[in-house]
C-alpha cells in the first residue's frame, strides 16, 4: 500500500487527521521559507535583515518541527519575499494532493519584481513615475452632463470619503496561532517525511 492510500485509510480517524495536517503544514512553511531564501541566493542573516527579526528567529522558522506560527511573522516573510501571503480552508482531499505534489518546484514563488503577470505594467509604469517627478498630471475628460444637470462621472462617485491608506485599525485581527497542535495525539510524535524529498 503506497503512502496515499495509507492516509485515505489513516484519515478516517478525526484525530489523527487534524494532527497530520497541523504537522504537515507546520513543515511545508519552513519548508517554503528555506527554498524561497536559497532560491534568491540569500543567508538567514540577509532575509533577517530584509524580515526586521534575528537570524535565530529565521532559523527556528526553517525548521520543520516548529510550531508556533503567527500571521504577524508570515506577513513580515511575505512582504520582506515581496510575496503575498494565503491563507485557506481547505478540503482534507487536497491535502493527499499537497502530499503527493510536494517539491521544491511546488514551493518556489517569484517575487513581484519577476512575475510575469506584471512585467508590461513594469514597463508602462517608468514613463510615468516620471511624469509623477515632474508634476506633470494628464487632463480629465470634460464630464458629460446628465438630464439632472449632474455629471456621469459624479452621479457614480461614492457620497462619502475613502481613506487612501487603510490604518492598522481597520485591519481585521485574524487568529494569532496558525498550525498549534491543541491535542498531542500519537504522544506528539507525529512524523511528517517533508525536508527529506526536496
Amino acid at each position: 500500500m503506497d503512502v496515499v492510500e495509507r492516509l485515505k485509510r489513516d484519515f478516517n480517524d478525526p484525530d489523527y487527521r487534524h494532527v497530520y495536517d497541523e504537522g504537515f503544514l507546520n513543515s511545508s512553511i519552513a519548508t517554503q521559507i528555506k527554498v524561497l531564501r536559497e532560491e534568491r541566493g540569500w543567508t538567514q542573516a540577509h532575509l533577517a535583515g530584509k524580515a526586521k527579526m534575528n537570524q535565530s528567529r529565521v532559523s527556528e522558522l526553517e525548521d520543520v518541527n516548529f510550531n508556533s506560527w503567527t500571521m504577524r511573522t508570515l506577513r513580515k516573510l511575505a512582504r520582506a519575499l515581496d510575496l503575498r501571503l494565503k491563507i485557506s480552508f481547505e478540503e482534507f482531499g487536497t491535502l493527499l494532493r499537497d502530499f503527493r505534489d510536494l517539491n521544491r518546484e511546488s514551493l518556489s514563488r517569484r517575487s513581484f519584481g519577476s512575475d510575469p503577470a506584471f512585467q508590461s505594467a513594469h514597463a508602462e509604469a517608468k514613463p510615468m513615475a516620471s511624469a509623477r517627478a515632474l508634476r506633470i498630471a494628464p487632463m480629465p475628460p470634460e464630464p458629460e452632463l446628465t438630464a439632472s444637470g449632474v455629471s456621469s462621472q459624479e452621479a457614480c462617485e461614492p457620497r462619502h470619503e475613502v481613506p487612501a491608506k487603510a490604518s492598522k485599525a481597520d485591519v481585521n485581527k485574524m487568529s494569532p496561532m496558525i498550525g498549534h497542535h491543541p491535542s498531542q495525539y500519537n504522544g506528539g510524535n507525529t512524523q511528517i517525511p517533508v525536508e527529506g524529498r526536496l
